[in-house]
Order: C-alpha cells, then sequence, then structure tokens
C-alpha cells in the first residue's frame, strides 16, 4: 500500500467540507422549526458524507481519492435529488395557486439559488479535482 502526503488542495477541500457539513446542519437544525424525517435524514446524510471525504482526503493513503469520491458522489446525488424535488415543488405551487402564488414561488427559486452552489456546484468542482488527483503523473 503506497502512502502519500495530502497536498495543500487536499487540506483545503477538508475543511471546506467541514465548514459546509456545519452549514448544512446547522441550517436544518437551526432555521427550520418543524423537523421531518426526510429533511434530517439528509441532512445528516451530507454532512456525513461531507465528514467521510475530509477525513478520506487528509489520511495519508492511497484509497483516499476513492473514498471522498464517494463521499462527494453521494452529495452531490442529494443535492440533485434536492433541487429536483424543489423545482418540481415550484411548478406545482404555480400551477396550483397559478398569480397568487408567486410568492411562494419565489421562495423555492431563492432557496435553490441558496442550495445550487453548495450541493451541486462545490461537489461537481470537487470531483472534477478528485479526478485529477487520481491519474498517475505522467512519464517523461
Amino acid at each position: 500500500m503506497a502512502w502519500t502526503k495530502p497536498t495543500p488542495k487536499a487540506w483545503a477541500f477538508s475543511g471546506a467540507n467541514v465548514a459546509i457539513g456545519g452549514l448544512i446542519l446547522a441550517g436544518v437544525y437551526g432555521g427550520l422549526s418543524v423537523r421531518w424525517w426526510v429533511v434530517d435524514g439528509a441532512a445528516l446524510l451530507a454532512a456525513a458524507a461531507l465528514l467521510v471525504t475530509s477525513a478520506a482526503l487528509i489520511v495519508n493513503a492511497s484509497w483516499r481519492t476513492l473514498v471522498a469520491s464517494i463521499g462527494v458522489g453521494v452529495l452531490l446525488g442529494l443535492g440533485l435529488i434536492s433541487i429536483g424535488a424543489l423545482v418540481l415543488g415550484a411548478a406545482y405551487a404555480r400551477g396550483v395557486a397559478g398569480p397568487v402564488g408567486a410568492r411562494g414561488v419565489l421562495m423555492f427559486v431563492a432557496t435553490i439559488a441558496l442550495l445550487l452552489p453548495y450541493l451541486v456546484g462545490y461537489p461537481a468542482f470537487q470531483l472534477l479535482w478528485l479526478r485529477g488527483e487520481r491519474r498517475p503523473p505522467r512519464q517523461t
């Protein structure tokens, strides 16, 4: 088993993962007054995936990029499902309430705009970085 030293980018992604996981938990458990097991479970799963990804990135093991890719893939999947559900909810609210429901649709759009960078953009960017980390160095 080959042991490698974590790069500064790995440390940066690890810290960002912990921060984003904390933001997700604070947003769900501190910002939402109503508990629903679907939202609570998804938030816990996302935070756990980010924590495992952070630990995998700073461990000096050769399998760290594989574990980190799986953790970030879980977060990306949860993000896509969440954004899709919010888009469907906004479309339903607009269809049922018509012009009266425009404020509700605006809340959906604002929520999507706040979640999209953290649950879709960041994991996609991190997966691109991890793909480059997995490649063996070129022989010259």
